[in-house]
């Protein structure tokens, strides 16, 4: 991955947008970042790692917090980062969750975190990924690192820079794991040993099967399960004969039943038809009166049409009365309310004078309205001069009293950092000191755990070697009581054929017809051992044998356990004693003093260019609060002139208005008044004009509304009256009486339709029920009633003799079938029986060897990651070697100091100096620095040698040059200058003034009291 520009708004120290275009170093890959401290040297590093994984460099910032305080509101806080990898360019935008301007109207909103992956294909930048959480996925798919990684291998953060040099060796392989794309090793090994695992199951799974199913089929073997198969054959071929007789029976005894249940049914049937018919002809006198009212029914509906039209206009004339009469009130009252609307009008005419006085009045409050505004401006003029000399006074007393606390600010400072620099010196003093207290009290806790364990083993080695005493002796018991068993039961077998024989006939077993010395049952009962016996005793034997095969495994475990522990135990004493007679210090209680003393230097080292920086902070402070107080002065003296003529002003325009109407707020209520009163007289005189139009249009309409009801009251009358003349018509026509007849015989549509259709029904039923009488005498002619008790005996006998022939057939079927199947069975279970056996030998091996068993606890990925970091630590070391002066080798730890973890990946120094190994946190500060920075190179040059692996084209490094001599701060450039050769883009963030004038290309960052600014110098 190379950076290509780099883009930042609103974020850190920098207010605005501030842009790195790192295409414009050209061949000079190696460039300083240099600047005050806290301008934003580090936030660059924070501006790529947010771009790229939504974090910061050290991965201890909240991304939130990372909005600059400095920034405008309406700016959002945003990173854009524009890289390559290899040929081709990505760019990659993110915004933090932060409190924004709304886009429409006021206020602030929450905005959430946003990301934004693009890829440029030549033309146009096409989208890649949109959300953070998917935008950070494909990020570390296509880099190859995540987050974590990012900042071991690729920007070493201020603080951070020697987590890869001392990451646990899990962390370790991480790492190498995703760098060198070993996982294919992982899988196999895992997949290794999960087909073993199936083998194996498999195998265990056959044998359980095997057993299984000889015990569902009752049976010892194999060959036995085939005899019995062969005897149930014979007798199926006996039970078929007897299923043929059966069935001729059954069907012949069924065919008998089914006549006689015919017979019955056609005399049941004649019975039901006849007592049907007779229900039928009971009902005839209720159906002719139904009938009669159909008949009238039908009358009156033709005469119901009239009805309705003589009730329609009844209720016409009705409603054309009410609403003559509604009409005639109404005219009544429009003519009583128009005379009232005139009285009003001529009332408000007579009020003119009134309103002319309103109008004179408001002109001369206008004349004094301009006055009263001047006058109370040049009030609140004066006002606001009182509190700017009221402010300006409080001032200088700030400032004087932050001139004194300043001044005692600056001497309680230079104190302090008089006493910090005599702490910080003794850092490195006490560095080597805690480094070897801490050696060796991990040493002494390593040997005191060693031991407590090696106890622990022994005992249970004792009770181990306890319970394989005992479980051979209860496996030799059993295997005594199997064999007696045994020799009892063929012993009791051999007396029981014995009384079987019969002289002259052959012997079952051997086939001879004399027998001469028969078994006399001396050696056993065959009563007293069965075969069940047989089988629980050899269980018994098999159990024994695998219990003390596991407990003879259990105790050679225990043995090389103890004997592993007694050689580190031994090995860490011989350290410690070593170390004892060099006369280092304990590593108790000391080792925490060392810790606090070493914490407070560093502390102090820490502090010391903070506090001079506040030295100078506070000597700012006071030139400018000197500034300030004499500019105080100047303007406390120009409010003081200001007043006076304000006042004399005030003082003029109070004499030419009256006192009553010097306040804005009366004169304004004064002319309020007299607009309302002239408002109200105008709008009255309106009202009046207007009511006395609206009454007379009321009046008009009225009078319209009254002779319009009057024409439709006739109409309605005359309506009535002839519907009334065509109902009469109608009732003679139809030939019923009167109107009480027709209110009599009117039935509603649904009702007589109803009616209509019960009384056809009726007939249709009763011809059915001629019908069916007929059918059923035409069937049962002849017919007499049979004893369906004894039919249906006689066929349920016979289909039960029947049913348990069948029963017995298919038991017997279902049992030759089954044992069939499991004969077959049986035969590939034992094929495949012995093919797993072949591959399990082979399969078995390997998935142990991979799985980590084996004298180094390695498994087959961490072997091939141990390799490839041998190749690491070499290139690593040709540097170190260099840049410490042939002094220090990085090495990979042999072998395995503790067996409860996996080794293989972790690292120790060789110091030449003293020709002894030491583990690499042993470290200086200085000396830290450069294996961490050698180790970084070093990987980078072994994962971009390698086929498909990584491309490593940049390196940050934040600080960690000021912990350099210099010759070893010569030898560090030397190491840059080379990878800038090798076209290695390496950014460097440091305070050292040496690297500033040994590199040519910097990014230099200004701060400044509206934020930082960057600054290309190439």
């Amino acid at each position: 991955m190379r950076p290509l520009r780099l883009s930042m708004q609103a974020f850190g120290p920098f207010a605005s947008r501030e842009s790195v275009d790192f295409t414009r170093f050209g061949e000079h890959a190696l460039f300083l970042i240099h600047g005050p401290t806290g301008a934003g040297k580090t936030t660059l590093l924070d501006a790529l790692c947010f771009a790229l994984y939504g974090d910061t460099s050290g991965g201890e910032r909240d991304p939130r917090s990372m909005r600059s305080d400095h920034a405008s509101p309406e700016l959002e806080t945003e990173v854009t980062l524009e890289f390559a990898l290899g040929e081709q360019p990505f760019r990659v935008t993110r915004k933090p969750a932060q409190r924004r301007a709304k886009r429409r109207g006021s206020g602030h909103t929450e905005a959430p975190a946003s990301a934004q992956l693009d890829r440029f294909d030549g033309e146009r930048w096409t989208s890649v990924a949109t959300q953070p959480g998917k935008v950070t996925e494909e990020i570390e798919t296509r880099l190859g690192f995540d987050s974590e990684q990012f900042r071991q291998v690729i920007v070493l953060p201020q603080g951070r820079f020697r987590e890869l040099l001392s990451a646990r060796s899990d962390e370790r392989e991480a790492i190498l794991q995703t760098l060198f794309r070993t996982e294919r090793y992982r899988l196999l090994g895992e997949a290794l040993k999960r087909r073993a695992r199936e083998v194996e199951g498999r195998a265990a799974e056959i044998r359980v099967r095997r057993d299984t199913l000889l015990q569902q089929a009752g049976q010892e073997s194999v060959d036995s399960l085939a005899a019995h198969r062969s005897s149930m054959e014979r007798e199926l071929a006996t039970l078929r004969e007897r299923e043929t007789a059966a069935r001729k029976l059954s069907q012949h005894a069924r065919e008998s039943l089914e006549r006689g249940r015919a017979a019955e049914a056609a005399l049941k049937e004649l019975g039901d038809a006849a007592a049907a018919e007779l229900r039928l002809r009971a009902l005839e006198p209720e159906m002719e009166d139904q009938r009669r009212e159909y008949a009238l029914g039908r009358k009156a509906a033709a005469v119901r049409p009239f009805a309705e039209a003589m009730q329609l206009a009844s209720d016409g004339r009705e409603q054309a009365g009410k609403r003559l009469a509604e009409a005639r009130a109404a005219h009544a009252g429009a003519r009583q309310a128009c005379v009232a609307a005139k009285a009003r009008l001529d009332e408000e005419r007579s009020r003119e004078a009134e309103r002319e006085a309103c109008v004179t009045r408001l002109g001369e409050l206008a004349a004094l309205s301009e006055k009263v505004t001047a006058l109370a401006e040049a009030q609140r003029t004066r006002h606001a001069e009182d509190e700017r000399l009221r402010r300006v006074c409080a001032e200088q007393d700030r400032v004087a009293a932050a001139l004194a606390h300043h001044d005692q600010t600056r001497i309680a400072f230079e104190k302090r950092l008089e006493s910090v620099l005599a702490t910080a010196a003794t850092r490195e003093l006490l560095s080597h000191r805690l480094q070897n207290a801490r050696q060796r009290r991990t040493q002494s806790e390593r040997l005191d755990a060693a031991r407590k364990e090696a106890d622990a083993v022994r005992s249970e080695l004792v009770a181990a070697e306890a319970g394989h005493h005992a479980a051979e002796s209860a496996l030799a018991a059993t295997q005594k009581r199997l064999e007696k068993a045994e020799r009892d039961w063929f012993s009791g077998q051999a007396t029981m054929l014995a009384s079987q024989l019969v002289a002259g006939e052959p012997c079952p077993v051997c086939g001879a017809t004399e027998h001469p010395l028969p078994a006399h049952g001396g050696g056993g009962d065959p009563e007293c051992v069965t075969e069940a016996d047989l089988r629980e005793l050899r269980e018994q034997v098999r159990e024994g044998g695998l219990s003390r095969d596991a407990a003879m495994r259990r105790r050679h475990e225990l043995e090389k356990r103890l004997v592993s522990l007694r050689a580190v135990s031994d090995e860490l004493h011989t350290s410690l004693k070593a170390a004892g007679d060099a006369g280092e210090p304990e590593s108790g209680a000391s080792t925490h003093s060392l810790e606090k003393a070493l914490a407070a230097a560093e502390a102090a080292a820490t502090d010391a260019p903070g506090i001079r920086g506040s030295i100078d902070a506070v000597r700012r402070s006071i030139e400018e609060a000197g500034q300030t107080a004499r500019g105080l002065d100047a303007e406390r003296n120009a409010i003081i002139g200001r007043i006076a003529a304000i006042d004399a002003e005030i003082a003029r325009l109070g004499e030419a208005i009256p006192e009553a109407l010097r306040d804005p707020v009366a004169l304004r209520a004064e002319i309020d008044r007299t607009t309302g009163r002239r408002t109200q007289l105008d709008a009255a005189l309106r009202k009046a004009g207007e009511d006395d139009h609206a009454a007379a249009t009321r009046l008009a309409a009225a009078q319209a509304l009254e002779g319009s009801a009057s024409e439709d009251a006739a109409r309605a009358a005359a309506a009535f009256e002839a519907a009334r003349l065509r109902f009469e018509a109608a009732l003679q026509e139809s030939g019923l009486a009167d109107e009480g007849h027709y209110r009599a015989a009117v039935r509603e549509p649904p009702i007589l339709d109803r009616l209509g259709a019960r009384l056809e029904a009726h007939e249709r039923t009763c011809a059915a029920a001629r019908d069916r009488l007929a059918r059923a005498q035409s069937t049962a002619a002849g017919l007499d009633a049979p004893d369906l008790e004894a039919l249906q005996a006689a066929a349920v006998e016979a289909a039960h003799g029947l049913e348990a022939l069948l029963s017995e057939i298919h038991a017997i079927e279902a049992k030759s079938r089954a044992a069939g199947e499991m004969l077959a069975t049986l035969e590939g279970l034992a094929r495949e029986a012995g093919e797993i056996d072949e591959v399990y030998a082979v399969l078995g091996r390997l998935a142990e060897v991979a799985g980590g068993s084996n004298r180094f606890r390695m498994t087959f990925q961490r072997f091939v990651l141990a390799t490839l970091l041998d190749e690491v630590l070499e290139a690593a070391s040709l540097r170190l070697t260099r840049m410490s002066r042939s002094r220090f080798e990085l090495r990979r730890v042999r072998g395995v100091h503790d067996q409860r973890s996996s080794g293989g990946l972790d690292l120790e120094v060789f110091d030449h100096y003293t020709g002894t190994f030491r583990p690499a946190s042993t470290l200086s500060g200085g000396e830290g620095f450069l294996a961490s920075l050698s180790l970084a190179l070093g990987l980078a040059d072994v994962v971009q040698s390698r086929a498909g692996g990584i491309q490593m084209e940049t390196l940050f490094i934040d600080e960690g040059f000021g912990t350099l001599d210099p010759e070893s701060l010569d030898f560090a450039m030397r190491t840059l200058i080379d990878l800038q050769q090798a076209g290695r883009l390496v950014g460097v963030i440091s305070h050292v003034v040496e690297l500033r004038e040994r590199m040519d290309v910097r990014l230099e960052i200004r701060a400044g009291p509206r934020g930082s600014e960057i600054r290309a110098v190439c």
